[in-house]
């Protein structure tokens, strides 16, 4: 397989094992001599988000679930609404672990809280790194009672 002219741009989601490329294909003498590119070479972010979204909310385990492949730290949570309740809470939780059985609370004072009428809410987890192969889980425990639409949760997370 041969990506010789193309663009950074062009080649970002793309995945390569090992397998598909050639020893001869990449060595050092070719990055100095120019004829690979430093830019097509360039690490990415590998920055990603976990979304979910429920036209009418409710409470709801496992609303987002993710098994990792390769260790990341989670860099926010949070949640917005088209339409907020009127009365109690919006309280999402989250949860990682090594397993999806021994997840637990990472949210910084164990949950996201949010009152009523509340369109947007966003926090920094307490936890943030997750293991290879671990397990994040995100719950809706409660949302406001009223007229309520367009719930949408999300967690920012970044390789490492």
């Amino acid at each position: 397989m041969a990506f010789k002219n193309a663009t950074r741009a062009y080649l970002n989601g793309v995945t390569a094992s090992n397998d598909d490329i050639e020893d001869s294909a990449v060595t050092s003498d070719k990055i100095s001599s120019g004829t690979i590119a430093a830019d097509r070479l360039a690490a990415g972010a590998g920055i990603f988000v976990l979304n979910a979204y429920q036209a009418t909310p409710a409470a709801a385990t496992g609303i987002i679930q993710y098994q990792a492949y390769g260790a990341f730290n989670v860099l926010e949570a949070g949640f917005s609404y088209v339409a907020a309740g009127t009365a109690a809470s919006t309280i999402i939780d989250m949860h990682t672990g090594a397993t999806k059985a021994a997840a637990t609370t990472v949210l910084a004072a164990g949950k996201l809280k949010a009152k009523a009428a509340t369109t947007l809410g966003v926090v920094a987890p307490s936890v943030a790194a997750v293991v290879d192969n671990g397990f994040l889980r995100v719950d809706i425990d409660a949302v406001p009672s009223g007229t309520k639409s367009g719930l949408n949760v999300w967690v920012v997370c970044q390789r490492t």
